[in-house]
């Protein structure tokens, strides 16, 4: 999913400076259709995945009757018939931006920016309020300021996306109920923020520092939006961007890698030793970002794939004759052959218990994993021989 949603990026600012407009993070969901349909993309299960089929299908006509008329396809122009995202969309976008370990900014790839506004109201509302409590702050600065501030609530209370269901942030999040910003939350600066802050613009600010940084902190209120008591990052007003060229920097205290440095220090530590990062110093998030530049740049032979993984055990061997022909295992045992029923997808891992039947047909096996030592090893050996002398090729076992 990290490579489909950085190519959703690219697919949105690359037709917003096309066609002259501002693109902002509700315009994402019509650009990630065109990408699954692009690339002949299936995605999700059950509802959700009826839902992307549907609107896909749409994107197609437009796409198809745009070219046919001449007219120009755009995704700011179409982008209220799709607001309506399923739930599973959602879900992979909060964990890409929101994911403490693994987030899309973690990996220099993406990161959020505040957006100009229509006709650049928004940055000239920001910019008269700075000169009007002599706040000798620039835009540009005030973008690095915002970035740190939403990559520190969208991490601390997934405070984004007013209108996603309090079920879905629960699954990326099973331990906290407080989503979104409280009143008084958003009143007050993220502690660590507000000391990196104070460090970096009381020689610049002047006196009255603590209400100036109020004034700053009401600027940055302004993209948010209001839902069931909690506030959260207007996707009309806030956008992810990404660049090939862009500069990122890491930060020899903390580790962190950042798309900004607040006055030269690091937005996650308030350290002042960090440095540009150089393309060797990239490698250690390659398994990461690797995958993503590849694609990005077109590389020949890079694809967009998906694993599904099923499980197999006793469970789900159960059969309603009433209802089903097949019992579940044994749906998922052709599917993992490539025997495919009623239209579903292929299996391509099969998470088993280490007693799974010796008996049992199980295809084009290329790998086993164990999780850990099963009670008999060489049971699950035998196993592997038998692969090893129906296909005349090794399966590794792991």
């Amino acid at each position: 999913m990290r490579k489909i949603i950085c190519l959703t990026v690219e697919e949105l600012q690359t037709n917003a400076q096309k066609y002259g407009y501002e693109p902002n993070l509700s315009m994402l969901y019509p650009a990630f259709l065109k990408v699954v349909y692009d690339n002949k993309l299936h995605l999700f299960f059950g509802e959700d995945k009826n839902a992307i089929e549907e609107k896909v299908n749409i994107i197609k006509e437009k796409i198809e009757r745009a070219t046919r008329r001449n007219r120009n396809f755009r995704f700011d122009a179409i982008q209220p018939e799709f607001n309506s995202p399923p739930d599973e969309y959602f879900l992979h976008l909060l964990n890409l931006l929101c994911n403490n370990f693994g987030s899309l900014s973690d990996h220099a790839l993406c990161w959020l920016e505040p957006c100009n506004g229509a006709y650049d109201d928004l940055k000239d509302s920001i910019e008269d309020k700075f000169e009007r409590f002599d706040i000798n702050l620039t835009f540009e600065e005030f973008k690095g300021i915002f970035t740190a501030w939403a990559l520190e609530i969208c991490k601390d209370s997934l405070a984004i996306f007013p209108n996603v269901d309090k079920e879905v942030r629960e699954e990326l999040s099973k331990f906290s109920s407080d989503f979104g910003l409280s009143p008084t939350d958003k009143e007050k600066w993220p502690p660590r923020l507000k000391k990196i802050l104070m460090s970096w613009l009381s020689p610049i600010l002047g006196s009255n520092i603590e209400s100036k940084l109020l004034v700053i902190l009401d600027c940055l209120s302004t993209y948010l939006s209001y839902d069931k008591a909690r506030y959260y990052l207007n996707d009309e007003t806030v956008k992810l961007c990404q660049r090939k060229d862009k500069a990122w920097y890491k930060c020899n205290k903390c580790g962190g890698i950042s798309p900004f440095l607040l006055g030269g220090t690091c937005p996650k530590c308030g350290a002042l030793d960090n440095k540009r990062m150089e393309d060797f110093e990239f490698e250690s998030l390659s398994f990461w970002r690797n995958p993503v530049i590849k694609a990005l740049e077109k590389v020949p032979g890079v694809q967009l794939t998906r694993i599904n993984t099923e499980e197999h055990t006793a469970q789900l061997s159960h059969r309603d004759q009433r209802q089903k022909l097949w019992s579940t295992t044994e749906n998922f045992e052709m599917r993992f052959q490539n025997v495919f029923i009623d239209d579903n997808e292929p299996v391509d891992i099969l998470s088993c218990t280490t007693t799974m039947e010796v008996g049992i047909d199980i295809g084009s096996l290329t790998a086993i994993g164990l999780r850990n030592t099963p009670p008999q090893p060489e049971k699950i050996i035998n196993k592997e021989q038998e692969e090893r002398e129906e296909k005349a090729q090794a399966s590794p076992l792991f």
